[in-house]
Parts: structure tokens; C-alpha cells; sequence
């Protein structure tokens, strides 16, 4: 009976662990989304500003 008592919190531990794991793995993936989503959007930004200071001088 000990055993089993002593061994949830090693098994909570261990569900954490992965949860943790789990969820950085996720969080990566939407930065990788979010990057390529807004990478070609950026640079159509920045080549309009280059445009625009072109025409200024």
C-alpha cells in the first residue's frame, strides 16, 4: 500500500514532464507558423519603405 501512495506523485512528475514537453513541442511549431506566415509580408514592407524613401530623395 506505501508503494502505491509513494509512487503517484513519482507518476504526477512524470505526466507533468510530458505535458511540459508536449506543449514546447507546440509552442515551437505556431512560432514556426507565425514566422513563415509573416516572413514574405515583411519583406513586401520593407521593399515599399525602400521604395518610398527612394521617391522621397
Amino acid at each position: 500500500m506505501l508503494y502505491l501512495i509513494s509512487s503517484i506523485p513519482v507518476l504526477l512528475l512524470v505526466f507533468l514532464v510530458l505535458s511540459i514537453i508536449r506543449l514546447n513541442k507546440r509552442i515551437d511549431e505556431l512560432e514556426e507558423k507565425i514566422a513563415t506566415g509573416y516572413a514574405p509580408i515583411l519583406s513586401d514592407l520593407h521593399r515599399r519603405i525602400e521604395e518610398l524613401e527612394r521617391e522621397k530623395k
